[in-house]
């Protein structure tokens, strides 16, 4: 669902440029964004259940089972090569603007970025049913390779717009896998008591990475070239999987959930 709002909004978007000015595309953008406050506030409530012993924010983090922490090493290793998908939003706009100009190329960026998202949605849940019957790891691996082949892409000149939808499609099925698998390994493998934990630990890792790996590709696009910035990425993301494909847990877990390498019935 918050992938579709994520292609809905970019379709509106798309639509109304040229018609009323960015600013106001800005404030029209506002609107959905207060509806989502609004109903979170007054319509959403939670499932009531028993409080948890109290403890402090780095105890908590601390009590979080070893093998949570062994499985964050890949996963941070390739967020610091996962860069935001606004630098491929500016690498298709650059790449276009010569042959279509700066406007068009603009329109032409947006609708690349609502194809990425109309994949990503459209993988997300078979990607995640796949899992639950053959394994996790697996695919979670073969989603961050295929970000170190989208990498090595971006340093490809010839016949853009081609080579640009390519980037996309293969952007949207890279996200869908790793943002799928990613959580539900972590589900696998934390006491359902320390999930809020150890949900807020991952997310924390993915924004680390996230922050860093884009400040240094984007300072290794600008200063020496698109490839340096490319090779950067793909070269975590590769080692991110080969660390994803080293790291083996264990059969059960302490408070009995379903192994990784076995499928649930």
């Amino acid at each position: 669902m918050d992938t579709l709002g994520a292609i809905i909004g970019p379709v509106i978007a798309l639509s109304l440029i040229g018609v009323i000015s960015l600013r106001h595309i800005f404030l029209v953008s506002f609107i959905p964004g207060f509806a989502a406050f609004f109903i979170a506030v007054f319509w959403v409530k939670e499932v009531r259940r028993e409080p948890q012993p109290q403890l402090r924010m780095w105890a908590s983090v601390r009590a979080l089972p070893a093998s949570f922490w062994r499985y964050a090493i890949p996963v941070g290793i390739f967020g610091l090569g996962n860069f935001a998908h606004t630098l491929l939003v500016l690498r298709a706009v650059t790449l276009l603007t010569p042959m279509y100009g700066q406007a068009t190329a603009g329109r032409i960026g947006i609708a690349l970025y609502i194809l990425h998202n109309v994949i990503y949605a459209a993988i997300s849940y078979p990607i995640g049913a796949l899992g639950d019957k053959r394994g996790k790891r697996g695919l979670l691996m073969i989603g961050y390779l295929l970000f170190g082949a989208l990498c090595l892409l971006l340093m490809v000149h010839s016949h853009p717009l081609p080579v640009l939808i390519g980037i996309f499609l293969l952007a949207g099925v890279y996200i869908g896998i790793v943002d799928s698998m990613e959580r539900a390994i972590a589900a696998d493998i934390i006491p359902l008591k320390q999930r809020g934990t150890g949900f807020g630990a991952l997310a924390t890792i993915n924004s680390i990475g996230d922050l860093v790996s884009s400040i240094l590709v984007g300072l290794l696009w600008t200063r020496y070239s698109v490839g340096a910035g490319a090779i950067y990425a793909a070269t975590l993301t590769i080692a991110g999987g080969i660390l994803l494909w080293l790291w083996s847990p264990h059969n059960k877990n302490q408070d009995g959930t379903a192994s990784l390498t076995e499928p649930t019935t």
